[in-house]
């Protein structure tokens, strides 16, 4: 997660994480919540999603098709000078496109498929 995003004051504050994977039916749905920011535009609202908790209160969307609740065990930031195949990654990281992620590492507390 980019310092830059929404999202990593969340991932910063809370000792839990989801990751929802959405049907292939919700492109349209997926496509709206990577182009705009939390900041600015309520996602769950404008795409109609319903919002459900699991363990340590994280929330996820009820209409995934997979769910994965994580508590926080390490999270470190990248650094350029660990980058193998400089190809592949590097040209996402040029001037203007922000900071390099941060990465978590979670254990998975629970799991949920539709």
């Amino acid at each position: 997660v980019r310092p830059e995003r929404y999202t990593y004051q969340f991932m910063e504050s809370h000792d839990y994480f989801t990751v929802s994977v959405l049907p292939e039916e919700a492109k349209k749905v997926t496509a709206l919540c990577g182009s705009k920011s939390g900041r600015d535009v309520d996602k769950v609202k404008a795409c109609g999603l319903t919002v459900r908790w699991g363990a340590g209160d994280a929330p996820f969307f009820d209409e995934a098709e997979w769910v994965l609740v994580c508590r926080k065990l390490y999270a470190q930031d990248m650094d350029p000078a660990c980058v193998l195949g400089e190809g592949e990654i590097l040209p996402f990281y040029t001037p203007g496109q922000g900071g390099w992620h941060r990465i978590y590492v979670g254990q998975v507390v629970e799991a949920y498929q539709k």
